[in-house]
């Protein structure tokens, strides 16, 4: 169960009175460009009949360091312009006040901005497209605030975190690869099948995939794999059709499947041989794209402006949009790829990093140097 949060919040610069904002919104959006911390709160209610499960607060993005309040009290910290995060609730049933604090932080003028800045905030941070761009007025108009949707979870038993998915050619067949985060609550392992079921829209054909498995309390990084014979592939619009097929995540603990996740997926194989030739499924094709920044203010990305940007890229006669030097997560990053998924229009990130596992560390100080939290980042890289 999920309760929305967007809506009427309120917001003071510190210096000034509360006043009302509508987020998610990018600050600048709602005239305000402030040097130092904003603070945004709002009443929420955690319902009685949530007792006796957790409660997490999901942010989709918030630029770029967020401290986290509820009745006062810190309850957690996130330091990231682009990458969604949660924060666990403490408190029990009934009238809280939630508090977001956002800073964005400001380098000096011909010492650390433009060449030397501390903050990883790509484009939004100094670009020459930016207004102000590499000159002293290059960090106005900022992009701060939360930007993306907030929201209170109910969590049941098992939650999923995250999912990869990953898709390569063995002559007429697919091999596909599946990498859930599940999430176990409570304090005992439990014995349990994790699925994956692919659904043809085409034929109606379905195929489903499983791993079985003790699953830890906390997070399970899993991996399901298996072959899709002769599958529906996708190509772009000047190749042929962006057939996806609908995924469905779930888990059987013996009491029946309980659905954690689903998504379109489209199957599909890109490659650059020897030769410099990119193949799209085994067939070579002639790439032909832009960088793709679709907003400064990633609170106004809306779906219909992104389906509308793609759909020139392909008046344009290209078939490849790069993600240019930012990432646009969860919602305007869904936006994009159902996009280009549905425009049949390749998409490409802003770095390629050697096949591996990553974690970066990101730690959250005080005014007086204190650490308030540190913050741990993992994520895979698959061919």
């Amino acid at each position: 169960m999920i309760i929305d949060l967007a809506g009427t919040w309120e917001c003071s610069t510190g210096d000034g009175p509360w006043a009302p904002i509508e987020l998610p919104c990018s600050w600048w959006l709602a005239g305000l460009d402030p040097i130092g911390p904003v603070e945004f709160r709002r009443p929420i209610r955690i319902p009685d009949d949530w007792a006796g499960h957790g409660v997490r607060l999901e942010f989709d993005g918030v630029d770029y360091a967020a401290a986290v309040h509820l009745d006062g009290e810190p309850i957690g910290a996130h330091i990231g312009g682009f990458a969604p995060f949660t924060v666990d609730v403490p408190a029990g049933s009934g009238e809280h006040e939630l508090t977001v604090v956002v800073t964005v932080p400001r380098d000096e003028y011909g010492t650390a901005f433009p060449h030397t800045k501390h903050a990883l905030r790509g484009v939004f941070g100094h670009h020459d497209a930016r207004p102000g761009g590499w000159g002293p007025r290059g960090q106005e108009r900022s992009s701060g605030g939360v930007w993306g949707g907030v929201r209170l979870r109910r969590l049941d038993a098992y939650t999923i975190s995250g999912l990869g998915f990953s898709c390569s050619l063995t002559g007429a067949d697919a091999r596909v690869v599946a990498t859930p985060a599940v999430e176990l609550r409570g304090d005992r392992p439990k014995w349990a099948t994790v699925g994956l079921t692919l659904t043809d829209p085409c034929d109606g054909s379905v195929r489903d995939l499983f791993t079985e498995t003790w699953l830890e309390p906390g997070v399970n990084h899993l991996e399901i794999s298996g072959i899709v014979a002769q599958p529906h592939l996708w190509w772009t619009w000047d190749h042929g059709e962006p057939h996806r097929y609908d995924l469905t995540v779930w888990i059987d603990d013996g009491a029946g499947r309980t659905e954690l996740d689903r998504r379109p997926v489209g199957l599909r194989e890109i490659r650059r041989d020897s030769g410099w030739v990119w193949r799209l499924n085994g067939r070579p094709v002639f790439l032909r794209g832009s960088n793709y920044i679709g907003s400064q203010w990633l609170s106004e990305l809306t779906t219909e402006r992104v389906d509308g940007d793609v759909a020139l890229a392909v008046a344009a006669n290209l078939n490849m949009l790069r993600v240019h030097a930012h990432v646009t997560v969860p919602g305007a990053a869904t936006t994009h790829v159902l996009a280009t998924d549905a425009r049949r229009v390749l998409q490409a990130g802003p770095m390629r990093l050697p096949e591996g596992t990553y974690r970066i560390e990101a730690v959250l100080a005080g005014p007086d140097g204190a650490t308030l939290s540190t913050n741990f980042f993992r994520f895979e890289v698959t061919p």
